[in-house]
């Protein structure tokens, strides 16, 4: 009796961590959704009317699945909530892939801190629960997932299915086509050699899902070709190298430093990092660097260069929204090495490892505090939000 006591109290404890963790990432990502700002801004309400038909949702052409989304949910409740519910479903479903993610990547405690510092960013949150196509460019972290499964999935049929269907729908994300096809060259070898051991039949049915899914944007460009700047977010008129040059150096301090105004998504000029996890950045990036053999080294690397040059080549430092899971990945190797170090540093002494982890979760829980009072208090009763999100839907 006991050990089978024993046995529910060890399947209880994670599915109750579980559970918990469900109902505050929900909390976070609905709570006054349709309240805490007093109306909608110009880039939610292009939303609503971009969306109002099918028509315009395919003639649009670039982020078919959100607008899509958002057409749907938007015949079901033509109200906040059904406008802004799309954003929401991507962004949980992002911490979701996240946490699957990093939880191959560290220690159990700092898989835990690392999602909740995630879950709690300022940036993602905005991003998430506002009715902008903005959120579609976290499905970069999709794309990487999806290479994740397809190298170390032992289920190689399942892996290709759920491969080709995170592709088939990234493509109609600008800018997000450059990495795939980046990424693509880089582990060309790996894809072919995963490919031959296929199932014709798997092979028939990866074919036909994704001629379903980039059948839209076949036909658009056929009927459209001016549309393929879109697609690859390119904008009609170029910068300057200096302007380009300049934008680039904007993107990247809008990272740990200062970011542009722009009050629809953040509060005043204050970055994207807070001073904390800035701090465990460098740390995490200090930490990767001993891994330099390794393709996760050349990964994070690689895309957060690529990241930084596509913002300031386009003008388009919003962009940096695609980089916002990496970042946080480089700071979960950042705590993992802190940890790691401390625990090293006083391997028998559990006096001195339980007080260095309380400091450091004091300091991870003040971070929390930081990013969720700064934007469920401070962003929306600021004068430059209020008076951005002073529109309402049309009846």
């Amino acid at each position: 009796m006991r050990k089978a006591w024993n046995t529910l109290l060890a399947m209880g404890s994670p599915l109750l961590v579980a559970v918990i963790g469900i109902l505050l990432i929900l909390s976070l990502f609905l709570y006054r959704i349709n309240s805490l700002v007093p109306g909608v801004s110009q880039p939610e309400l292009d939303t609503h009317s971009s969306t109002r038909s099918l028509t315009q949702v395919f003639e649009t052409g670039t982020n078919l699945p959100y607008n899509t989304s958002v057409f749907v949910l938007t015949k079901i409740a033509n109200n906040t909530v059904g406008l802004r519910l799309t954003g929401v479903i991507m962004g949980i479903l992002t911490v979701l892939i996240f946490y699957l993610l990093v939880r191959n990547l560290y220690s159990t405690k700092t898989v835990y801190i690392t999602s909740a510092m995630f879950v709690t960013s300022t940036l993602l949150l905005s991003v998430s629960r506002l009715a902008t196509p903005n959120v579609m460019l976290l499905s970069l972290l999709m794309v990487v997932a999806a290479g994740y499964i397809l190298r170390f999935n032992k289920n190689q049929e399942i892996a290709w299915i759920l491969a080709v269907t995170i592709i088939g729908l990234s493509l109609y994300v600008p800018g997000i086509l450059f990495f795939i096809i980046i990424a693509s060259i880089w582990q060309l070898s790996r894809i072919q050699k995963s490919f031959e051991n296929l199932k014709p039949a798997i092979i028939i049915t990866c074919s036909v899902i994704l001629s379903i899914l980039i059948a839209p944007f076949v036909i658009n460009l056929f009927l459209n070709p001016e549309l393929w700047r879109q697609y690859l977010g390119i904008p009609a008129q170029l910068a300057s190298i200096q302007e380009m040059i300049s934008q680039t150096i904007r993107a990247t301090a809008s990272i740990f430093l200062i970011t542009p105004a722009s009050p629809v998504y953040w509060l005043g000029r204050l970055p994207i990092l807070n001073a904390f996890e800035s701090a465990l950045f460098l740390f995490g990036l200090f930490s990767i660097s001993k891994q330099n053999k390794l393709d996760r080294f050349w990964a994070l690397i690689g895309i957060f260069i690529l990241v930084i040059i596509f913002a300031g080549f386009t003008g388009n430092v919003l962009f940096i929204v695609a980089l916002l899971p990496f970042l946080y990945i480089v700071i979960g190797f950042g705590i993992d090495e802190t940890l790691n170090r401390w625990y090293e540093k006083f391997p028998k002494n559990p006096i001195a490892r339980t007080v260095g982890l309380s400091l450091l979760s004091i300091a991870v829980i003040l971070s929390f505090n930081y990013q969720l009072q700064r934007y469920f208090i401070a962003w929306p009763n600021s004068v430059e939000t209020i008076n951005e999100f002073n529109l309402q839907i049309p009846n």
